[in-house]
């Protein structure tokens, strides 16, 4: 009897769905498959960055920290949730939703809020508004978080401090 043949693009479905629903940790097993997949997928070898994703949808937010697995990506999903993991953390990057569901100005308070803080913070904004300078346009797609991600200095490295 043949061996069934490994299906990378089922395994990350299959891992996508079970973190979009996991409220807390995973197991050691399912930790293991999450890695192997990120291999898989091209993530062996990357330098991981500390990357903040401030989105309103939490199925959204999950999703994105799940596509982006092989760094430490922390979901958010209000102005005041980012400004304290901000305060208390540093971070490579923020991805940043610019509605933020609560409409535009909550998405300016944060904007406003980071640059002023956290001059050094670098922020990718998203929008599914279109047309915004200097914004990814959802749908966004895995292959542009990763390359943004990855694209990130990191946080103490000495060629970019």
């Amino acid at each position: 009897m043949m061996a069934e043949a490994r299906n990378p693009s089922k395994t990350f479905a299959e891992n996508l769905r079970f973190l979009a629903r996991a409220s807390t940790g995973i197991s050691p097993h399912q930790r293991e498959q999450v890695e192997e997949t990120c291999q898989v997928f091209g993530g062996h070898g990357v330098v991981p960055r500390r990357i903040l994703i401030v989105e309103d949808n939490e199925l959204i937010g999950r999703s994105t920290a799940t596509i982006l697995r092989c760094h430490h990506a922390v979901p958010v999903s209000t102005v005041d949730e980012a400004i304290e993991a901000l305060e208390s953390e540093e971070w490579d990057g923020v991805l940043w939703d610019v509605d933020l569901g609560a409409g535009l100005w909550a998405g300016l308070k944060l904007l406003k809020g980071i640059r002023r803080r956290f001059p050094s913070v670098l922020i990718q904004q998203v929008s599914g508004h279109g047309d915004l300078p200097d914004t990814m346009e959802k749908p966004v797609t895995g292959a542009q978080l990763r390359a943004w991600a990855e694209s990130l200095p990191v946080s103490g490295d000495p060629e970019t401090d």
